[in-house]
């Protein structure tokens, strides 16, 4: 018997404490929870309700859903009365829905509460404030139309650029075609001998037509790499074929400053799996660089081997050296080492970035080793085949 009541008093400890715990909880959910019997009147509000309300116990105790939500809120016509009575009809909880409750937002939700028989003998009705939260949300939509309106207004400056760039650049090439096309001619002498004079003046002029060419093909390849539509053209190439016709067209430039273009290249063909044009256009500009940053009589190096399944490839000049810091800044677009000194060699900046992006594009890696006074390398690497 002892043991018997001690067992009924720890059981009976056990659900006061298990009461509380319930209450406890209850009370500290952030949201107003009211219970309601079958006649729809209160029977239990929590702690929130009473503060967002306003009202006191006395208030609202026993009162129908209607009286207890008078004259904030007209239970009837929001639907809520409804609801309710739908919840102790059918035993199943109500789909959730808004309410607006002293310029506050709420969404609430009516449950059934069922007793040891599986009737429906009370039902729970629970409202979270969810003001702020719409408040965001609002805020994110009204961002997000910004943010779509933004980007349509600059999709339409980019077919502007796109299209203007591309008009600009007919425009210009289309003469110039001609013209280097011409110069050419009287080089040759295909139209009548010239002097050495007159062949020293045409050569400049004729470099000069090129310069413009590439000018006019960076800006139009940066426009270009910056919108992803640079086209690539991928096929088995031998990389040296590439390097010497580079160094070919490069030797005019390279010989008005006696500067000399050495190639250590394999004796086998180095394969390459690439856009030939850009790959060209790659050695073009690294090469234009060299020279234009090397004093006369200075020397280029081109140097090509194959090591752990990449082509490694490194042209080094006898320039005056590029600092440190600028060493990774000098692959951004229109970065200038030195200003002044760019200004008096040329040039917009453009090369390396478009070099850059070519290289990465072909799954390679670009960087330079450089120290002041003592010349640079430009190093890339390629996923040889």
């Amino acid at each position: 018997m002892a043991k018997t009541r001690q067992s009924r008093r720890v059981s009976k400890k056990a659900g006061i404490m298990a009461g509380a715990l319930s209450r406890d909880i209850v009370e500290g959910i952030p949201a107003s929870i009211l219970v309601f019997d079958k006649g729809m009147r209160l029977i239990s509000a929590n702690k929130n309700f009473y503060t967002k309300t306003g009202k006191s116990r006395k208030d609202v105790m026993g009162k129908t859903v209607y009286r207890v939500f008078y004259p904030i809120l007209d239970a009837r016509r929001m639907g809520l009365v409804d609801k309710i009575k739908d919840v102790f009809n059918t035993g199943e909880p109500s789909r959730g829905d808004r309410l607006s409750y002293r310029s506050n937002l709420f969404f609430y939700k009516v449950n059934p509460i069922r007793d040891e028989t599986n009737e429906v003998k009370n039902v729970m009705l629970v409202m979270e404030d969810i003001t702020e939260v719409t408040k965001l949300e609002q805020e994110i939509i009204e961002a997000n139309k910004k943010l779509m309106d933004a980007n349509k207004k600059l999709k339409e400056l980019d077919k502007m650029k796109d299209e203007f760039l591309s008009t600009v650049s007919h425009e210009l090439k289309t003469p110039l075609t001609p013209i280097k096309t011409y110069l050419e001619l009287i080089l040759d002498e295909d139209i009548g001998k010239i002097n050495e004079e007159q062949r020293k003046g045409l050569e400049i002029s004729l470099r000069r037509a090129e310069h413009l060419k590439r000018l006019i093909d960076d800006i139009v390849d940066v426009s270009r790499m910056e919108s992803k539509k640079m086209k690539f053209y991928m096929e088995n190439i031998d990389l040296r074929n590439i390097i010497e016709n580079a160094v070919r067209d490069m030797k005019l430039l390279a010989n008005e400053k006696q500067i000399k273009i050495l190639e250590n290249l394999p004796t086998r063909p180095v394969y390459v799996k690439a856009d030939e044009i850009r790959m060209a256009q790659v050695f073009s500009n690294l090469i234009d660089n060299s020279i234009k940053f090397s004093a006369n009589g200075g020397k280029i190096t081109i140097n090509v081997k194959k090591e752990r399944g990449n082509l490694s490839v490194n042209i080094s000049d006898t320039g005056p050296g590029i600092p440190k810091k600028h060493h990774k800044k000098i692959f951004e677009k229109f970065y200038q080492v030195d200003s002044s000194t760019s200004r008096a060699f040329g040039g917009t900046g453009l090369g390396l970035p478009i070099c850059k992006s070519i290289i990465e594009k072909h799954g390679g890696d670009i960087w330079v080793e450089s120290k002041v006074g003592e010349g640079s390398t430009l190093h890339f690497t390629l996923p040889a085949i």
